[in-house]
């Protein structure tokens, strides 16, 4: 996982007295021209009424109305990934939040926050009302759309990469969004909570079973699995499993019927979040004539339709214990394990070792050059 700052602004400029940019309305030439002429008292209410002048007209706009609102505790930023959103909340440092994507279905969103689009439709003009320093994006910045990082420069705005790709990474994700919004402590404070709970879920997984195979689909048609090397596939490794996907090649393989049969797994789990109510009933269908795999004849087919299911956020925690609760209740205890299966914890998943020190530190852009348009 990498979370590099792919953009970075200079110092935001200072405030101007009377909000006013032009010369003549300086301090030094209120006083210099006009005290001697006017005399004290009427040149202290001319800055009265020249400042409440100001203020009524601030009042009056739409642009000041939305900066009152969502002005949010320095630094401000700006989240089009859901996942990090989640995890700032999860860190108890929500107030550091301007705005979030049209993606954020999390209960626990301010829902006065404004939307502000996702990655290839960001909403620009909104952004340039709240001000954040920071932009939270997940993508390369040779994959960024055209024009993003000059939008940014002109807004002297960072933009921030977060790519969440193992279980791990989330902990280095929290440790970066520490940084970057200054609430250290917060951010270890969640490091240590999500440690401990994975624990607790992992623990219980090592009570003599076998270690079943386990099928990941993340959408209703069958087509897409998890693969190898992501952080879904570390879930099912932690919770004493095996994932059914490691055999084929890409973290997300696209499948087709035939190669899902030859899989033979013993639980297939949908990952659907906010599906309907009847997606269970319709993805069994799917699996009519298939009875020579485990899972379809023992009737091991599970929809999880939580809004966190394909999150790499705080809630990985939730969909490990979901999982793990249904196959201690369904697999039988005391299968023999093989000899190489005979582990206290899977090597490649999560470890308890503290947060990666971070690197990657906010640094000048340089001179705006147009990014290639991407096919």
């Amino acid at each position: 996982m990498r979370a590099d700052v792919v953009n970075a602004a200079g110092p935001v400029p200072g405030i101007n007295l009377l909000g006013v940019g032009s010369n003549m309305f300086s301090l030094r030439w209120l006083v210099k021209r006009v005290l001697p002429g006017v005399g004290l008292v009427l040149f202290m209410c001319v800055m009265e009424g020249v400042l409440a002048g100001c203020d009524r007209a601030g009042s009056n706009t739409a642009s000041d109305t939305v900066e009152a609102e969502a002005s949010g505790k320095v630094p401000r930023v700006a989240s089009i990934v859901p996942a990090a959103t989640d995890l700032i909340y999860a860190m108890g440092a929500g107030e550091h939040l301007v705005a979030v994507s049209n993606y954020d279905t999390g209960p626990g969103i301010d829902t006065k926050l404004p939307r502000v689009g996702d990655l290839n439709s960001t909403d620009w003009e909104m952004l340039t009302k709240l001000k954040p320093q920071f932009i939270l994006v997940q993508t390369a910045e040779s994959r960024l759309p055209f024009g993003f990082m000059e939008h940014c420069q002109r807004l002297e705005m960072t933009a921030f990469r977060c790519e969440f790709e193992r279980l791990d990474d989330i902990y280095g994700m929290v440790d970066r969004l520490g940084m970057i919004l200054q609430e250290k402590e917060k951010s270890e404070a969640l490091i240590k909570r999500i440690h401990a709970d994975l624990d607790k879920v992992h623990l219980n997984a090592q009570d003599g079973r076998a270690r079943p195979r386990v099928l990941l689909i993340v959408d209703a048609k069958n087509e897409h699995i998890v693969g190898p090397g992501n952080y879904l596939r570390d879930i099912v490794e932690w919770i004493g499993a095996n994932n059914a996907g490691d055999s084929l090649p890409g973290a997300w393989p696209s499948v087709d019927r035939e190669q899902l049969l030859k899989l033979g797994p013993e639980f297939i789990f949908y990952l659907l979040p906010d599906a309907k109510a009847d997606a269970e009933q319709t993805v069994r269908g799917s699996w009519n004539g298939a009875d020579d795999i485990p899972a379809v004849k023992n009737n091991q087919i599970y929809v999880l339709r939580d809004w966190y299911v394909l999150q790499a956020g705080s809630h990985v925690v939730n969909l490990a214990a979901q999982m793990s609760e249904i196959i201690r209740k369904t697999h039988p205890v005391g299968w023999p394990l093989p000899a190489d299966e005979r582990t206290s914890a899977p090597a490649s998943a999560v470890t308890s070792a503290p947060a990666r020190k971070i690197t990657n530190t906010p640094t000048p852009i340089p001179p705006a050059t147009p990014l290639p348009r991407l096919p």
